[in-house]
């Protein structure tokens, strides 16, 4: 059975700029890839996680080695698709004083927040077809590795350590 560990020894061989493993499948493809990124090569694998935080702390989990996984990594991306809002039926209101305050923004600064529309409407909205979204975006999150960030991968591996630390 082929696996990333069995496929890229042959890979590796052919001097490529940089690899690209959607799924690490194990400790051991890990240290392959750990190895290779070390030897200046662009090494790009695809980790499950709510936010960066996780995704640089989750690949601990296979028993990889920590210094050199930390020494390997350079920058974590977190994406998630969120639908938008339709611009011709969305709803404003006034946004909460203690959401405002939560996230350190005056309230002259904020003069509503919107959400779909909360009324039956007589008419379908011709731009969205009355389901309040119209439309993607993304939000990405960049976690660009440090040697602080480093240290404590190896020394203090855990989610909010390295989220303070962030």
């Amino acid at each position: 059975q082929e696996t990333p560990l069995t496929k890229l020894p042959a890979v590796i061989r052919q001097f490529p700029d940089a690899l690209v493993v959607p799924d690490y499948s194990d400790a051991d493809t890990l240290q392959l890839l750990c190895e290779e990124a070390r030897e200046e090569r662009l090494v790009v694998t695809t980790v499950r996680a709510k936010d960066t935080s996780e995704a640089l702390v989750r690949p601990l989990l296979t028993k990889v080695s920590p210094k050199a996984y930390a020494l390997a990594a350079k920058a974590v991306v977190a994406s998630k698709l969120v639908r938008k809002l339709c611009e011709k039926c969305r709803e404003a209101y006034p946004p909460p004083p203690q959401i405002l305050q939560r996230l350190g923004i005056a309230a002259e600064k904020v003069p509503a927040f919107y959400r779909p529309p909360t009324q039956p409407r007589q008419e379908v909205c011709p731009e969205c077809g009355g389901l309040g979204y119209k439309g993607q975006v993304m939000l990405v999150e960049l976690l660009t590795v440090t040697d602080t960030l480093r240290q404590h991968v190896v020394q203090q591996p855990n989610v909010d350590a390295i989220r303070n630390a962030a």
